[in-house]
């Protein structure tokens, strides 16, 4: 018979199991809530790109500073939704993601902040400047990496090395050669490199 046919001796209403309200949720790792809230911050931002509403408040993005922009993002979520190892887990943040993702948003808000110097002048680089370069290269590297795989990162590591000991080759690859300072102001600091067209 069904429940509509209860003994009478048993008065009290059956209930099912409660369970707490947010249970069956499963919470999603750091990671991917700061992914997610990086990129709607990303979207939003070449939305308004898009419709020129910066343009309208007469506020001027550089192109330097809307590639720099972009790539921090691009960096950072790669860096953030990508594990380290093909088939590894997101579920938690570890430090050396979080590191790389920070430093590249640091280093490409560095070239956004001064972009209306860097576009005018080129020089060498200075030490701190140095060191938000390498951090930045050292992120995209390893972004590259988790993307594409190591082809490009060694194709791209070999050029820069080539870039700065050129004047060691023999014969035709021998050229003029440059200091790490001149190498990281023209990759970094200037409109080509990094954030050229």
């Amino acid at each position: 018979m069904t429940d509509t046919f209860r003994n009478s001796a048993d008065t009290s209403p059956q209930e099912p199991e409660r369970q707490a309200p947010d249970a069956h949720v499963r919470k999603r790792p750091l990671r991917l809530r700061l992914a997610f809230i990086l990129g709607a911050v990303w979207t939003l931002y070449i939305i308004l790109v898009l419709f020129k509403v910066f343009f309208l408040f007469g506020i001027v993005i550089y192109p330097v500073a809307h590639r720099a922009i972009c790539a921090g993002a691009l960096v950072s979520l790669a860096l953030l939704t990508l594990p380290r190892r093909k088939g590894g887990s997101l579920a938690r943040l570890p430090w050396y993601d979080a590191v790389m993702a920070l430093w590249a948003l640091a280093a490409c808000g560095y070239v956004v902040w001064n972009a209306d110097t860097l576009i005018y002048e080129w020089g060498d680089a200075n030490w701190w400047q140095m060191i938000l370069a390498g951090g930045f290269t050292a992120a995209l590297m390893e972004a590259v990496r988790r993307t594409s795989g190591l082809a490009p990162v060694i194709l791209s590591l070999g050029a820069f090395f080539y870039f700065v000991y050129s004047d060691l080759f023999p014969g035709f690859l021998m050229s003029t050669g440059f200091t790490y300072a001149g190498a990281t102001g023209w990759m970094f600091l200037s409109g080509e490199g990094y954030w050229g067209g």
